[in-house]
């Protein structure tokens, strides 16, 4: 196969093939935070080569001022490619950077500015955490005055990426660990979002059966073989999410994860404690046989039977990566504190999970068992 002629796709290659695409470009923007100085990617691909040019000035969270320096050096510099590594923030300021390359930007703006030529600028990306499957989804993530959004367009599907399972060894087990359960997540929500598709749901399966059966060897004695698994089943989720998109857990998952200071992947995952029980719950309320079967598949690929084992499957999974496993421990458990976790949310974002969930059912969230 042709590289050059299937720019527009979403293409896995290796160290070889990224190698020789980008010796063809002059100079390059580098996106990536500290996690590059933990990897020999430096030495893989040449990167104290002057065609490289590194931004890595950023946080967890991308914020529009970061967009537009990142945005600024990449037109200083004249790049005609952009390579990311590193985490979801890498690559959501990569894909972001693409798509207001040549348009303005400004950090008076209260709302993403909508960009109708968006250039033709080629992403690489490299994943230093298997969790979001960012470098196969065609949104992200941009803080704007405090306030999230996200910014969706087929043409910010990298073009191409290259999974190194060897990437995540080095990881803090924090890191490590939230990024796993966010894939997870994301697998789950994928597989029961109103929007899921036969093709979306075999990718969403995939992952949570291979994520819940080596995700305790992957953070506390992982072998390359394990590794290339998470890496593999963490890839599938994302391309399973970039068709259905997220459901109610993520959409609670990001105001706790900026107010709590906790990652997204931990804040996604407490969010799932009690939604297995509410969709079980109100799935036989309303005789939603659908819905019914749909958890009974999940739970099987989980390894579990019910709603219950779910959510003691999660506690688990939280115990052992040395995580916070309930929201009193985080502070959040005031009537108050949750009221403003869920006005947060726009309910209309809701509407892509599986049954209809009023402010009182968002309620039982945050309730520790």
């Amino acid at each position: 196969m042709n590289l050059k002629m299937t720019q527009k796709m979403n293409q896995e290659i290796n160290y070889h093939e990224l190698g020789a695409m980008l010796c063809e470009h002059l100079n390059i923007l580098l996106i990536s935070g500290k996690s590059l100085e933990k990897t020999q990617i430096k030495q893989k691909l040449s990167l104290d080569s002057p065609q490289f040019h590194r931004f890595s000035e950023f946080s967890e969270n991308p914020t529009i001022q970061e967009v537009i320096l990142a945005k600024t050096h990449l037109e200083k510099v004249n790049a005609t490619a952009i390579v990311a590594i590193g985490g979801g923030t890498a690559i959501d300021i990569a894909k972001l950077t693409k798509y207001y390359k040549g348009n303005d930007l400004s950090t008076d703006e209260t709302t993403p500015p909508i960009v109708d030529n968006i250039s033709s600028i080629p992403i690489f990306v490299i994943p230093t955490t298997f969790g979001s499957g960012s470098e196969s989804t065609s949104f992200a993530v941009m803080y704007i005055q405090e306030k999230k959004f996200s910014i969706t367009h087929p043409d910010l599907l990298p073009n191409f990426y290259l999974l190194d399972p060897d990437l995540s060894r080095s990881l803090p087990l924090y890191t490590k660990a939230s990024a796993c359960l966010d894939a997870l997540c994301q697998a789950i929500e994928s597989y029961w979002a109103n929007s899921a598709t036969l093709e979306s749901r075999q990718d969403a399966i995939f992952a949570i059966i291979h994520i819940a059966k080596y995700f305790e060897d992957f953070i506390t004695a992982p072998t390359s073989r394990v590794e290339t698994i998470i890496a593999e089943a963490s890839n599938r989720a994302g391309k399973a999410i970039n068709v259905t998109k997220t459901t109610a857990p993520h959409a609670l998952s990001y105001f706790i994860s900026q107010q709590y200071n906790i990652s997204h992947g931990h804040a996604v995952a407490l969010c799932m404690l009690n939604m297995f029980k509410i969709n079980e719950e109100k799935a036989y309320q309303l005789a939603d046989y659908n819905l019914i079967k749909t958890l009974r598949e999940i739970y099987s690929a989980l390894g579990v039977s019910c709603a219950i084992e779910a959510r003691m499957i999660y506690k688990y999974f939280l115990m052992k990566a040395h995580l916070t496993s309930s929201f009193s421990e985080l502070g959040l458990s005031s009537i108050d504190k949750v009221k403003q976790v869920i006005n947060s949310v726009n309910l209309d974002r809701l509407k892509n999970h599986p049954i209809e969930l009023k402010p009182n059912d968002l309620k039982h969230i945050f309730i520790d068992e």
